[in-house]
């Protein structure tokens, strides 16, 4: 008797490597209805379920749905909370205190780009209501800041100092393969 594995080979080759087998269709009566499982409370899950929501409206349809998400909290990688502690942050050489608490804490997706496959998401954020703040976003400014191993340095000084053939601004010691030697 073959093994599961060797069944499965044979398909392969009966098929044509790559392709799985369709599975047969499921029959169900007119009046059944149909059950959905979302996975996950992030955008892309909210999103199904209102579009879900929309077409049963729109459409009458005979759909349920449950969103499994592991999570307390729904919103996936892009939720915000506010820190709830009053203790004292370390980021570098600065300490962030009480002033900073109420600081938003992303813990992920930081910017939705108007860009055609992140079309379904800005359109979430607009159908969601326009007291909702969108806030442009900027590649890059003069002023940007860089904050590595200590060391804070604005756009405009790392270019400058690249510009003047020292290649290691920040000072780890570390050279880039192919850079010249200083």
């Amino acid at each position: 008797m073959p093994s599961v594995r060797d069944e499965y080979a044979l398909d392969d080759r009966r098929l044509g490597i790559g392709i799985v087998p369709p599975l047969p269709p499921v029959v169900r009566s007119s009046g059944e209805t149909i059950t959905v499982g979302i996975i996950g409370a992030g955008v892309a899950g909210l999103f199904t379920a209102m579009l879900l929501e929309k077409a049963i409206e729109d459409h009458g349809l005979d759909i349920k749905y449950e969103i499994l998400e592991a999570e307390t909290v729904e919103g996936g990688a892009s939720i915000r909370r506010k820190a709830v502690d009053s203790s004292l942050w370390r980021l570098g050489e600065r300490l962030l205190c009480e002033a900073w608490i109420s600081l938003a804490v992303d813990r992920g997706a930081m910017r939705f780009p108007d860009i055609a496959y992140m079309k379904p998401a800005r359109d979430l954020c607009t159908t969601l209501g326009p007291d909702r703040v969108k806030i442009p976003h900027i590649m890059s400014t003069q002023q940007n800041i860089g904050f590595f191993n200590g060391k804070r340095l604005a756009d405009v000084e790392r270019q400058i100092k690249t510009h003047a053939k020292e290649y290691d601004p920040f000072r780890t010691g570390a050279r880039l393969k192919g850079s010249p030697a200083p």
